[in-house]
């Protein structure tokens, strides 16, 4: 369970611009509180009913530099769920289909869903939404290239093939997944950059763990 231990987090005028948090009882009587979960739990995945885990970081408006910094909530990846474990999933919950036969559909349909794809095709999944192509390609200015006789031609003819670099997909998600919101609940932890200075602080036998602010912003965006 998450109520390993009880940190509270207060911020201090300090040179080094770190943050600390304080450990303990009495932990309760600062301004704010998060349960921290001990790192060595993450490696046994528990998934718990339709509770997100989001972490508050301040970040600033690159387009408008000058405005000031605003709190923003980052959601906490909770891990990646595999096709077995998908499989297993739906059979625990009364398929009449065993995990091999789930686990052959699964790939059976990413084969022909890459077929139809190819084919120019936008493929309809119904509940899981809409799978269209698209294509990446380099731009040809004007007299960037030349035709056989040495003279400039145009980007629009000019333009092959061999220009269009890559294809990706374009995912529109159906109805189904548009409210999430209202059918999930949330609770506020600290930073995974906070987590690790407890942890590490907590090992070490200290009772305050330092770390800097500035630091987790970036970390926290790129979190998986």
């Amino acid at each position: 369970m998450e109520n390993d231990y009880l940190c509270s987090v207060k911020e201090e005028k300090r040179s080094s611009a770190h943050t600390t948090a304080t450990f303990g009882d009495n932990a309760r009587s600062f301004n704010q509180h998060y349960l921290l979960t001990n790192t060595a739990q993450h490696k046994h995945k528990t998934i718990m009913a339709n509770t997100l885990k989001y972490s508050v970081t301040m970040r600033g408006n690159n387009m408008k530099p000058e405005e000031p910094k605003k709190a923003y909530a980052t959601l906490q990846s909770s891990g990646i769920v595999k096709v077995e474990e998908l499989a297993k999933h739906i059979k625990d919950h009364g398929s009449v289909y065993g995990r091999d036969v789930i686990i052959g559909v699964t790939y059976a349909l990413v084969d022909c869903v890459k077929e139809f794809l190819t084919q120019g095709f936008s493929v309809d999944l119904g509940l899981l939404g809409v799978f269209k192509p698209g294509i990446k390609s380099n731009g040809v200015a004007d007299g960037e290239r030349k035709d056989s006789e040495g003279n400039p031609i145009s980007g629009l003819k000019a333009f092959n093939s061999d220009d269009i670099v890559g294809m990706h997909v374009n995912y529109t998600m159906s109805k189904e997944f548009e409210n999430l919101r209202s059918e999930a609940s949330f609770s506020k932890v600290a930073t995974r950059k906070a987590q690790q200075a407890a942890q590490q602080a907590q090992l070490n036998g200290q009772t305050t763990a330092d770390w800097t602010p500035a630091e987790e912003e970036e970390e926290e965006e790129t979190n998986p």
